[in-house]
């Protein structure tokens, strides 16, 4: 999707909803900007698009921005089962985006939220590896973090095409990395997590899924619904 259309208007409301001028916004940037040229371990200088949405996520702290950024980056070689080999121009990777259904929606909510529905179509259970999907939802947001503009995030998890083939490979220590990224790098930025036609041979999954979250996280999960 085109994340320009209607971005400055967005912006507009954004920078209205943390009380915070463009100029101060710029001059932020540069000062983020800055602190990379004496960061020697970080990779890159990312864009003043992602370091935006990163000073909103931490409603304009400095030195939060830093830890959640230095996190962005070094959280590759923490956890590289997420990231590596995950180009999404790899077959493997072209196969899941073709099955899984990672969908950022046109219209931002009126609190300026974005809406992603996630859905696996018709991937089985034999070719599922949480892995490539979480490297699937990384891609989207790797494209939202350097295009879009949003006060934060709304996920809406439709199991509709679950299998119990695919629920056993959501193990335990899939879930805790997943929180941890989470909670290190976009917890801020994610106000409601929906998941909806759940299975009850998934009910469990998720509620472990959700005991990994730290409870300022766990209050902003919405119990699921439409249980078959």
């Amino acid at each position: 999707m085109d994340f320009s259309v209607n971005k400055e208007q967005r912006l507009e409301k954004a920078l209205a909803g943390y009380g915070v001028k463009n100029e101060d916004l710029q001059d932020s940037i540069q000062t983020i900007k800055s602190w990379f040229t004496t960061q020697k371990h970080l990779p890159e200088t990312p864009n003043d698009n992602t370091i935006m949405n990163f000073l909103f996520m931490t409603n304009f702290s400095i030195e939060n921005t830093k830890k959640r950024l230095d996190m962005y980056y070094t959280i590759r070689n923490l956890i590289p089962e997420m990231f590596k080999d995950k180009n999404p121009k790899l077959p493997h990777m072209k196969r899941v985006a073709e099955t899984v259904y990672c969908i950022p929606l046109p219209k931002v909510t009126e609190e300026g939220y974005r809406i992603t529905v996630l859905r696996n179509n018709d991937l089985a259970p034999e070719e599922f590896d949480p892995y490539n999907i979480i490297g699937h939802i990384n891609n989207v947001l790797e494209i939202r973090m350097h295009e879009d503009v949003t006060m934060g995030d709304i996920h809406i998890y439709d199991f509709s095409n679950a299998k119990m083939g695919h629920v056993v490979k959501l193990t335990p220590i899939f879930l805790k990395k997943c929180a941890v990224a989470f909670e290190e790098v976009f917890s801020n930025k994610i106000k409601q997590m929906h998941y909806i036609n759940v299975p009850s041979f998934a009910e469990s999954i998720i509620s472990l899924a959700k005991s990994f979250l730290k409870p300022k996280l766990q209050e902003r999960v919405i119990e699921p619904i439409n249980t078959t």
